[in-house]
């Protein structure tokens, strides 16, 4: 008759496992846990970055179309008088605040002109005001006489636009000069 073998089981009196595997092991699994919610946070930190760099992105090309919109109501044949109303308003001087400073979003739509196109990606319509800065007496030039010689007026066209996000503000301005 033949008996088989078994393998040796330490299992005799006295005998005490010391076994580091399980312990090992829940020790890698937190580590591991931890470099993963770690990455999470890195990408998800990333991702809103690339948000708000979006959003500013739309809310910069929506100011700069306002803000052409603008130059081209400067070129029209004859302009409406710069009286306050309309988005068309007389720069303050120098030292007196800006005809916006402290304008709310509401503020602007009320008291600017609206860009006349469509921009789908953003949470509102750019807006811009027009400021007529100052008459100069032309330059230069020969002129018969008796005759005036033309002036250059300067104006400041300041648009606001917000991106895809309402929180999103970009202000620009340009000076345009029209003879």
């Amino acid at each position: 008759m033949h008996t088989a073998t078994r393998p040796f089981l330490p299992t005799a009196p006295g005998y005490r496992q010391r076994g580091l595997v399980l312990p090992m092991a829940l020790i890698l699994l937190v580590v591991l846990t931890l470099a993963g919610v770690g990455a999470a946070r890195v990408n998800i930190l990333q991702e809103r970055m690339v948000a708000a760099t979006y959003n500013r992105q739309l809310a910069f090309q929506a100011a700069e179309a306002a803000l052409r919109e603008g130059e081209r109501f400067l070129q029209q044949a004859l302009l409406p008088a710069f009286n306050g109303s309309g988005g068309l308003y007389l720069a303050p001087l120098p030292s007196a605040p800006r005809v916006w400073d402290g304008w709310s979003a509401s503020d602007w739509g009320s008291n600017g002109i609206t860009y006349g196109g469509s921009l789908g990606e953003v949470a509102a319509q750019p807006v811009y005001i027009i400021e007529e800065l100052a008459r100069t007496p032309g330059s230069g030039g020969s002129l018969g006489s008796g005759q005036p010689q033309p002036e250059t007026v300067y104006y400041r066209v300041t648009a606001r636009a917000v991106g895809g996000n309402p929180n999103s503000v970009v202000l620009l301005q340009s000076i345009y000069r029209r003879e």
